[in-house]
């Protein structure tokens, strides 16, 4: 059976996989290392490194 893992953060879909299936992503859009294992028909998704962006809206609204 295929499972399919998608970013805590944003939600955005990360990748599909099988019981067994261990990986480390970086997530495209909000670009946070998350940790996906899938194990007995468990699919545990763990950020392990969190990305602050500063996006344009921010440097326009709050200048240094």
């Amino acid at each position: 059976m295929k499972y399919y893992a998608n970013c805590p953060v944003c939600a955005h879909k990360l990748m599909k996989g099988e019981n067994g299936t261990q990986a480390d992503i970086r997530c495209s859009r909000c670009k946070n290392l998350v940790r996906i294992q899938i194990e007995n028909g468990t699919v545990t998704v763990t950020v392990i490194e969190e990305q602050h962006e500063v996006s344009e809206h921010e440097i326009r609204h709050h200048p240094a």
